[in-house]
């Protein structure tokens, strides 16, 4: 019983993964992003490009960074109007 006790305290005391930048919050547990309004709902390749610019954000990314990062080996045919259209959805 002590043992369970002790794993159960020790999550608690886990630091939370959590980036916020300008008003926003991102939950890199349960992969949430809250605004001032409250829950905003994001694809998964949204997410994950929120995330690298809220880890870095005055750091300024290269094409072929940001396709590595997002999408990895499968970025194949994605074009660079997409990756653009993605940014400034986004960001507004």
């Amino acid at each position: 019983m002590c043992a369970v006790l002790r794993r159960v305290a020790s999550r608690t005391n886990e630091p939370s993964h959590k980036i916020e930048v300008h008003g926003l919050t991102t939950n890199l547990d349960n992969y949430l992003v809250r605004g001032a309004e409250g829950e905003i709902d994001l694809t998964a390749t949204e997410f994950k490009m929120l995330t690298l610019f809220a880890q870095a954000p005055s750091h300024v990314f290269t094409r072929s960074v940001l396709m590595d990062v997002i999408w990895g080996q499968e970025y194949y045919g994605v074009d660079r109007t997409w990756i653009r259209a993605s940014v400034v959805c986004a960001a507004s």
